[in-house]
């Protein structure tokens, strides 16, 4: 659950000149153009094997645009952990390789893109090893799709099935997911069959109307190989991604044996083992069970060493539940996808969860309005669905932060919401989306040992989940607690590849809180929400700091105009944001400079 989601797009002036390409004159066609190699690249960030991967879209966004504008002697590791990963200014390369593993994980997705969708692109980018400065080249008129790079990282996911295997194996591993498939497709149809008898509803799109959980059956893994103790590590794994899914309490996860018939459950999990000695390889597939459609697919590919056994099955068992399950995971996707275009008030159940989550996308009232109207109904007719409780909770405490929606005469929307998420912790007390929309209530309140408590309780709950770790790591921030909170935040980033823009909150207000203003201004850019004033609030004290007078005055004319009492109500506008009072007086202190006028000064 979470609150004020920015659009995520990236940052560089696409008008500025080129200093110069570096290596991009390349083979096959002559110079790449700069106008050209900045296509390139907006083909691939829009691409479906870029749009849903935040990270990987940073860093070649990052690279490409500093070559761009002659900058590529300023590439190397250091600078991109810190200007792309957030990584603090004492980053030591040495004992955190994230660059390294990042770079590998952009070469292959690369090679994946230009074997797919941009397999026509007029123009390449490729991404040469041993450095992280981009090259540029016309692809030949009869030039076949590269190959996949396997040059793989510890920890590393791998997007082709039977990549790095011997010819022999990549022949089983074809063989046996060709048979899988087919065997998925058929039990698929056999499922649609029962469930066109039993219902009569459409049985394609989960969240319908009144629907109040999603289910998802996991399967036995297949096992493709004889090494020792492949098939007591698969049924190990399986129990481990029951267990990890299962902390997503909105998920009605359940075991499904491989020989068993698909359940009435929206998705089953499927998967094969290979293990080729040090090798070993998981391929897991999400598919939908009417229509056999295929939602979401990864490998991950790890050493095998016997004393790390269970070590390996946790990390894989955690990665796929995070990119299955959280906020704008796998599944979000496919199921906001399924009520696209629905009359809000035609809605109810989880359906109405979902509206509240594209709110957060947007942060448009009007789409607060609908979300909160959709869940009150939901809750009226459903008391004890707990999700609709907790999303309702976060929905009255945006009435109070920035007045959305405000009904004349009602109570005050903080003890609204603190009464929903009490009511919603009572329904589900072991669900950490419980405990977080109780510790955004007791935080709204002012009272922050209650918040602390319960943001501790979130996080034993499932820490799993990158949206509570970012959510309590900036409200802990922003409250003064730098060290603790930045370090959540940080590792929200890492869990989550696709994170959205409102993970570098913090950030930005501890960059400029220090002094930092570059680098303030560097994460306020890949936060990008220009209908919004709370952007524009940024923009302006960074600018004002900056001593960019130009600049600051836009910003002054943008902010004025999106909420042109935001001068005169400043202070207590950031207190009631939970800013700590020294935070409260940095931020002050640039908007003065900007030029806004503050409280009648």
């Amino acid at each position: 659950m979470r609150r004020f989601a920015f659009e995520h797009k990236g940052f560089g002036n696409p008008g500025h000149s080129i200093g110069g390409l570096g290596d991009g004159r390349l083979t096959s066609g002559g110079e790449v153009a700069p106008d050209e190699a900045r296509r390139a690249l907006e083909r691939v960030l829009v691409s479906p094997e870029f749009a849903q991967a935040a990270r990987l879209s940073d860093f070649l966004r990052h690279v490409v645009t500093e070559t761009l504008e002659g900058r590529a002697a300023a590439i190397k590791g250091y600078a991109i952990a810190v200007d792309v990963f957030g990584r603090p200014a004492d980053f030591d390369q040495s004992s955190d390789p994230i660059v390294r593993v990042e770079a590998s994980r952009l070469r292959r997705a690369l090679a994946q893109y230009y074997q797919g969708t941009g397999e026509a692109d007029p123009v390449v980018i490729d991404l040469p090893r041993g450095g992280y400065v981009p090259a540029f080249r016309r692809r030949a008129a009869a030039e076949p799709a590269a190959a996949p790079v396997a040059d793989l990282e510890p920890g590393d996911t791998v997007a082709a099935p039977a990549e790095g295997l011997r010819r022999a194996d990549r022949d089983v591993v074809r063989f046996r997911i060709a048979t899988l498939a087919a065997l998925g497709l058929v039990l698929a149809g056999l499922a649609y069959l029962i469930w066109s008898t039993l219902a009569e509803r459409p049985a394609a799109a989960p969240p319908q109307a009144g629907l109040t959980t999603r289910a998802v059956a996991v399967a036995d893994l297949e096992v493709l190989g004889q090494a020792p103790g492949d098939v007591a590590f698969a049924r190990s794994l399986a129990t481990a991604l029951v267990t990890e899914l299962s902390r997503f309490h909105d998920l009605d996860v359940s075991a499904l044996a491989i020989s068993s018939n698909p359940p009435s459950a929206g998705y089953i999990l499927r998967g094969t083992l290979t293990h080729a000695p040090p090798t070993l390889r998981v391929t897991l597939q999400l598919v939908e069970v009417v229509g056999g459609r295929a939602v979401w697919s990864e490998s991950y590919e790890r050493e095998y060493k016997a004393d790390q056994v269970l070590a390996i099955e946790s990390d894989i068992a955690r990665t796929a539940a995070r990119a299955l399950a959280q906020p704008y995971g796998a599944i979000y996707a496919r199921e906001i996808e399924a009520i696209a275009g629905a009359d809000p008030g035609t809605l109810t159940g989880y359906a109405c969860v979902l509206l509240t989550y594209e709110y957060w996308r947007s942060f448009d009232p009007k789409e607060h309005l609908a979300a909160r109207d959709c869940l009150e109904r939901t809750v009226a007719a459903m008391p004890g669905y707990a999700a609709a409780w907790q999303a309702l909770a976060y929905l009255y405490l945006d009435e109070y932060l920035y007045n959305y929606n405000v009904r004349r005469g009602d109570t005050d929307p903080r003890d609204r919401g603190l009464a929903a998420a009490q009511k919603a912790v009572g329904l589900a007390p072991t669900d950490a989306l419980s405990y977080q929309s109780l510790y955004a209530a007791l935080f709204a309140k002012g009272d922050l040992d209650g918040f602390r408590a319960a943001g501790a309780e979130a996080l034993r709950l499932n820490s799993n989940n990158p949206d509570i770790v970012a959510d309590f790591g900036e409200k802990l921030a922003i409250a003064g607690f730098w060290d603790e909170g930045l370090r959540l935040v940080r590792q929200a980033m890492d869990d989550n590849p696709a994170r959205p823009g409102w993970y570098h909150t913090a950030l930005v207000l501890d960059a400029y809180n220090r002094g930092d203003y570059k680098a303030a201004l560097a994460f306020a850019e890949r936060m990008r929400a220009p209908d919004h004033y709370r952007w524009w609030f940024y923009l302006t004290m960074i600018y004002g700091q900056m001593g960019d007078r130009q600049l600051a005055l836009q910003a002054v004319e943008r902010l004025n105009g999106l909420d042109p009492d935001f001068g005169l109500n400043a202070p207590s506008e950031l207190a009631k944001w939970g800013y700590a009072p020294a935070l409260v007086e940095r931020c002050l202190d640039g908007l003065r400079k900007a030029g806004l006028k503050i409280d009648g000064e």
